[in-house]
């Protein structure tokens, strides 16, 4: 099985992180794992991810702030939030600011990883 497109996991939740990572690994995926918002700043400056799956709400610096930063460093970088909140003025702020698709939790792993493949395909385009 060849490897399919590098995606970086940002959640404070390690279990959700873990599973998730293993899930996506069975599926082809590159994965790696960070815990908080600078920790995903780093990796993104020392690798090259397709895709980062991020939580919204993490101790420190939060999704949106992430997200900013990631996209000032990489601004072709897919980013998804996978998050338990249902704000819909942080769902605009987050869509404003470049994040290609906000996904809540709990949610269908099915329909997660097509519209996941529906993203990466898209974008290869």
């Amino acid at each position: 099985m060849t490897l399919k497109s590098k995606i970086l996991i940002v959640d404070d939740n390690k279990h959700l992180c873990s599973n998730m990572k293993d899930i996506l690994e069975f599926k082809g995926y590159s994965v790696s794992c960070v815990y908080a918002g600078l920790e995903a700043v780093k990796a993104v400056k020392e690798d090259a991810f397709t895709v980062v799956l991020m939580d919204i709400k993490m101790p420190g610096m939060n999704g949106i702030d992430t997200l900013k930063t990631l996209k000032q460093i990489a601004p072709e970088l897919i980013v998804i939030f996978i998050t338990a909140l249902t704000d819909d003025t942080l769902y605009e702020e987050g869509i404003k600011s470049g994040a290609c698709e906000i996904i809540t939790k709990p949610f269908d792993i099915d329909k997660f990883l097509g519209r996941l493949e529906e993203v990466i395909e898209k974008k290869s385009q």
